[in-house]
């Protein structure tokens, strides 16, 4: 089973081009970790832990990848990043029960079944 850590706010920078490539979103996947590893109770604002049944750990690693590209001026070998997360979890459109429960404990253990439609790509706009 794989465990998400989820940013449940956003972090802003006036310079557009900082925002997109080093900050933070409310419902980015910034970590993936396995169900074995301990959770901190309780667990602190800004993060949600999700845990995901159905979903091994080597299946959700592509969810915490970002948007890099060769960077075509300075140097055409060096990779640089465009968009912090590539994947985020529509936390405000997902099923009230696990909205709330989210919202109460900051923790939820759901299926992948239950939340694959509500992960986007932002680079795409498809959700899975």
């Amino acid at each position: 089973m794989a465990v998400f850590l989820i940013m449940d706010r956003d972090v802003n920078n006036i310079d557009p081009t900082v925002d997109l490539a080093d900050c933070y979103k409310r419902g980015d996947i910034v970590a993936v970790y396995e169900d074995s590893v301990g959770i901190a109770n309780p667990i602190a604002p800004p993060w949600y832990v999700v845990k995901v049944t159905g979903l091994t750990v080597a299946q959700a690693l592509p969810y915490i990848e970002s948007e890099d590209r060769y960077d075509p001026v300075e140097d055409r070998t060096a990779r640089v990043v465009i968009r912090r997360c590539k994947w985020q979890v529509l936390v405000d459109t997902i099923p009230a029960g696990i909205r709330s429960q989210l919202q109460a404990t900051r923790y939820v253990e759901v299926t992948w079944a239950q939340v694959r439609s509500y992960v986007r790509n932002k680079v795409t706009g498809l959700t899975e």
